[in-house]
């Protein structure tokens, strides 16, 4: 029998600053965006050049914390990823793509609230 350990759920509300900006979920992204920042490292072969592993990081904290976290280390940790291969389609092209990768981990983090 497999025991895991309850993360506590968290409300998330964007318009209430005080309870979103706390310490503790400031260092859990920082962690989170460093983690993507590593996975920017690792390459995957393209024309680009900005295909890496930084999303995987993005996806498991959309799930375990919230869309909204998720969101901000994917957009983040995109824009690490564009910055060590030197924004190659420019930089309000990357930040066009931050914006989707943000909006492909949230609808993510949703669709997988729904189905488990």
């Amino acid at each position: 029998m497999m025991s895991s350990i309850p993360i506590p759920e968290e409300e998330i509300s964007v318009n209430d600053k005080k309870s979103f900006w706390s310490s503790k979920r400031i260092a859990r992204m920082a962690i989170f965006i460093a983690m993507c920042a590593v996975g920017a490292m690792i390459k995957v072969p393209s024309p680009t050049g900005t295909v890496a592993l930084d999303a995987a990081f993005a996806f498991f904290s959309a799930i375990a914390f919230g869309w909204f976290e998720g969101a901000i280390v994917a957009a983040l940790g995109h824009l690490l990823t564009a910055l060590t291969t030197g924004f190659p389609l420019g930089f309000p092209m990357h930040i066009f793509i931050a914006v989707q990768m943000a909006a492909w981990v949230s609808i993510f983090a949703v669709v997988s609230k729904k189905i488990h």
